[in-house]
């Protein structure tokens, strides 16, 4: 069923930290590289704000800032949106909200941003907190998926539209949700076992694997496991030899990275679920006498998760072979548009699903990892084919 939405978020998010798509804790990382690659990731954005302005992304360029900006200056007069993330803390969670409450404020309407520090309790409470506000529309990324049922369960009763971007709720949920806006979680995984698969045939060797799990209570982490395992069995030279949940943590990848490649020293392949992680892995291999760029006979193919600034750097630095790109931008633009439709009476899916985008060496720089970050306010809407707007810009 095509449903309506309005508009509404919430206020700033914090300085832009140094992990990706989703919650996770700072890494205390005593490599030199790990050091290294977090400077670069800023030398990056530096250059990539000089060279291009705006930025790009997977699926599409942003627009020049003022001129896209002006054109829609008054589409969301008048309507707030309520934004419930799951933390402020990484990259790809500071882009969303800056990206979404930039785009919003630049229609008119007003966007308030909520932050319950991965605490899906407290995410409950800010969803009624949220009611309050009578908000056009909440968009939230549910932290728990059962759990924030009875909350969003509310929402449906005081007739707002509710949209889930990134992660979504568990199957069968009784909650009318207008628009679930989600990268295929699957082709995320999938698509980091395709690289494997093919650097190893390319290679003749077996890719022996170990991968670092995310949190395994998130359908997330689940889909990216399976997405990568289910291809892995359809080939004859990518076997996993061990797998540790790592609960978006990269001290907890650090350990796990420690262990499995004590446990499996034939281990030629490391497969993280997210970059949130990424840090650690790399300082585990650094100490391990493991860590070399591609081309050196120590280097140990690593495939990434989401293509944020750090991870963005690594591959600049020849360490990651390849990430899934997991497009923080393109979900904001995309629930941006799909509130300034049902504001404006058009009907609207209720799932938008997208495939990743492959990045490597030679197109890392389109990355949105390599976005302008400091110029978020800017940016103007994208031109991207996962939704199209159908209002009129005025």
């Amino acid at each position: 069923m095509m449903k309506k939405v309005v508009a509404a978020m919430m206020a700033a998010v914090l300085a832009l930290g140094c992990l990706a798509g989703c919650g996770a804790k700072e890494a205390q990382t005593s490599s030199a590289s790990a050091v290294e690659a977090s400077e670069k990731s800023v030398e990056v954005q530096e250059e990539s704000a000089a060279e291009s302005g705006a930025g790009s992304s997977a699926e599409g360029e942003t627009e020049s800032g003022a001129d896209s900006l002006a054109d829609s200056a008054s589409l969301l007069d008048g309507h707030l949106v309520v934004y419930i993330a799951n933390e402020a803390a990484s990259d790809w969670q500071i882009i969303s909200t800056e990206y979404l409450k930039a785009l919003v404020e630049s229609a008119g309407g007003s966007c308030q941003i909520m932050n319950p520090e991965n605490d899906a309790s407290k995410q409950a409470q800010m969803v009624e907190d949220a009611l309050v506000l009578k908000p056009s529309a909440l968009v939230i990324k549910p932290i728990d998926q059962a759990a924030i049922i009875p909350a969003l369960q509310k929402v449906n009763e005081a007739g707002i539209p509710v949209i889930t971007l990134d992660t979504g709720l568990i199957e069968n949920a009784e909650v009318d949700v207008a628009c679930a806006i989600q990268t295929d979680q699957t082709s995320l995984g999938e698509t980091a076992a395709k690289y494997v698969e093919k650097a190893a045939s390319e290679g003749g060797y077996t890719a022996n694997v170990i991968t670092v799990l995310g949190d395994m209570s998130s359908n997330i982490a689940q889909l990216r496991q399976s997405g990568f395992n289910d291809y892995a069995a359809t080939t004859d030279n990518v076997k996993v030899l061990a797998e540790t949940e790592s609960k978006w943590d990269p001290s907890a990848a650090y350990t796990a990275v420690m262990d499995m490649m004590t446990a499996n020293p034939d281990a030629n392949t490391i497969f993280c679920c997210a970059d949130c992680m990424m840090s650690g892995v790399i300082q585990a291999l650094g100490e391990l006498d493991r860590l070399a760029p591609a081309g050196d006979e120590k280097h140990v193919t690593i495939v990434g998760i989401d293509a944020d600034p750090n991870g963005c750097a690594y591959v600049e630095d020849g360490y990651v072979d390849q990430e899934s790109e997991h497009n923080a931008a393109l979900h904001s633009d995309i629930a941006y548009k799909v509130i300034v439709d049902m504001v404006n009476g058009y009907d609207i899916p209720e799932t938008i699903f997208f495939d990743t985008t492959a990045r490597n060496i030679d197109n890392i720089k389109e990355a949105w990892g390599n976005m302008d970050v400091k110029n978020v306010a800017n940016w103007g809407v994208m031109e991207q084919d996962a939704y199209v707007m159908q209002t009129p810009a005025q």
